[in-house]
């Protein structure tokens, strides 16, 4: 929002102000920062709160985390069950169609 106070064609003022309007979801009821909560989160998700002056240092604590040198895990597609389970399904489905449309 944006007032101007004047009187004639002299401006006495100016203000800026923003405000939210719409939707009252619990986020928005109060959206200063709020460190406790943050420190208990990523406590409780197993992370950790840095706060925004040591952001410059997060990245370093991400490639520390990070596993540069680990090997892809390959699974044989075929020795999933699901996937034998989905193809045994499929196959025998077009059987039973071409049963019952008489395709050999």
């Amino acid at each position: 929002m944006r007032v101007e106070a004047g009187r004639g064609n002299a401006v006495l003022g100016v203000s800026d102000r923003w405000i939210h309007v719409g939707g009252a979801g619990r986020e928005f009821v109060d959206p200063r920062l709020s460190e406790g909560f943050l420190r208990r989160l990523a406590r409780e998700s197993g992370g950790r709160y840095v706060r925004a002056y040591y952001a410059s240092r997060l990245i370093a604590r991400l490639q520390e985390g990070a596993h540069q040198n680990a090997a892809p895990v390959q699974r044989d597609l075929w020795h999933q069950p699901g996937v034998m389970a989905g193809l045994i399904l499929l196959l025998s489905a077009e059987w039973a169609l071409r049963r019952t449309w008489g395709l050999r």
